[in-house]
């Protein structure tokens, strides 16, 4: 893999406050991509659906679940839930 001048910011309190202890696999990997799905594309919030998540991520069905409820509960993210369509996902600005 090659790298290119493009690219998107993680926020800096992600490792220098230690919200990155917090998340692990599934949640840690669903972070990154919301905020390329998010702020990497100059948006505030985006549709995402679980089958997305599981593309990106590599992890399955029921490690994304788990994984959007904890970001939830950190306060990292919100999460408009939709009946049969891919919720919408915010970022929450880490203080």
């Amino acid at each position: 893999m090659s790298f290119i001048p493009n690219s998107f910011q993680l926020p800096n309190a992600l490792v220098d406050d230690g919200v990155m202890v917090e998340m692990k696999g599934a949640a840690l990997a669903m972070y990154i991509a919301i905020v390329r799905k998010t702020r990497g594309w100059q948006k505030e919030t985006d549709a995402i659906s679980i089958s997305q998540f599981m593309k990106f991520t590599g992890y399955g069905k029921d490690a994304v679940i788990s994984g959007a409820e904890k970001l939830v509960s950190l306060g990292l993210v919100e999460r408009v839930s939709r009946d049969h369509q891919p919720a919408f996902y915010t970022l929450s600005d880490l203080a």
